[in-house]
């Protein structure tokens, strides 16, 4: 691929002038719609699968970025994952670390209860792994993966393969990109890691609005911040707290003492939609890649 000095996001959206009285009946229909969702008991859009969590959050996940950071270990793959295939909406999962057949083994090991290293070793007959599998796939069966480990993807193509993954739903999906740095590093640019990465939360931000949904951007912390974590935790721009809806980061708070299930605490650091601060304790099973609210 030929380098290129900077990419754009060839969104079409423009700016526009809002007089106060003019946004009155947009916000009349959004109250309405509140008020349905309130009176059913059913949220306005995609949840976590915490549900104080998602309580803290107003409910559910606003459309706009949701920048996710964690210190190593703590899961962020993971939660994202199960966040993806429980939130109750249609969910695109943008990777561009791990392999598709890889995130399909660590649902695979949630949903069935088998542990994920069984996946690896053999012990499981064709037959029965395509039995777990399609058990995998059933409970997912709204959820959508665009690999793009092995190719750039700009922000553009990114918009076209969401509208192609989202397929016939009528509700806007929930985005997960994991993660912002490995997919802006992989347009092969010669502007700055700054630069791209704040061309990178643009786009989000832009496809996140132009089309009603939440997206889940995992973040890497800078090295200051690896395990203190904090609202600045995320490497490279402060564009990631600054224009996110909200911050959420996973600390180890503690280990089990066979190391097989982590006291994770997932604290919400900047809040648009509630209160900031909140801590909610979790546990997390590596093995069979499930956290569990405690």
């Amino acid at each position: 691929m030929e380098k290129t000095a900077f990419i754009q996001n060839d969104s079409a959206a423009k700016a526009r002038i809002y007089p106060l009285a003019h946004l009155i009946d947009e916000a009349l229909l959004d109250a309405k719609m509140r008020a349905d969702a309130r009176a059913s008991g059913q949220p306005l859009g995609p949840i976590t699968p915490s549900q104080k969590l998602t309580e803290a959050m107003g409910g559910y996940i606003a459309p706009g970025p949701h920048i996710l950071h964690g210190a190593p270990g703590a899961g962020k793959t993971a939660f994202a994952l199960q966040l993806a295939a429980t939130c109750g909406a249609p969910a695109v999962y943008v990777t561009c670390e791990m392999q598709p057949l890889e995130l399909l083994r660590r649902i695979a090991a949630r949903v069935t209860g088998q542990y994920l290293g069984k996946f690896k070793t053999g012990e499981f007959s064709v037959d029965r792994a395509r039995q777990l599998f399609q058990r995998a796939a059933h409970e997912a069966s709204r959820m959508s993966i665009i690999d793009s480990t092995c190719a750039p993807l700009p922000p553009s193509e990114l918009m076209t393969l969401i509208d192609i993954a989202r397929g016939g739903y009528d509700d806007p999906p929930l985005i997960v990109i994991d993660s912002v740095h490995a997919w802006a590093s992989g347009w092969q640019t010669e502007a700055t890691e700054y630069d791209t990465l704040n061309v990178a939360l643009d786009s989000i931000r832009q496809i996140a609005l132009s089309i009603g949904s939440p997206v889940i951007a995992i973040a890497e912390r800078n090295r200051a911040s690896i395990t203190a974590g904090g609202q600045s935790a995320s490497a490279g721009t402060r564009r990631f707290e600054y224009g996110a809806e909200s911050v959420i980061e996973l600390n180890l708070s503690d280990d089990s003492p066979d190391g097989k299930i982590k006291k994770v605490t997932a604290k919400i650091s900047k809040n648009r939609h509630g209160i900031a601060g909140r801590s909610i304790s979790m546990s997390f099973n590596g093995a069979l890649q499930t956290f569990t609210e405690i």
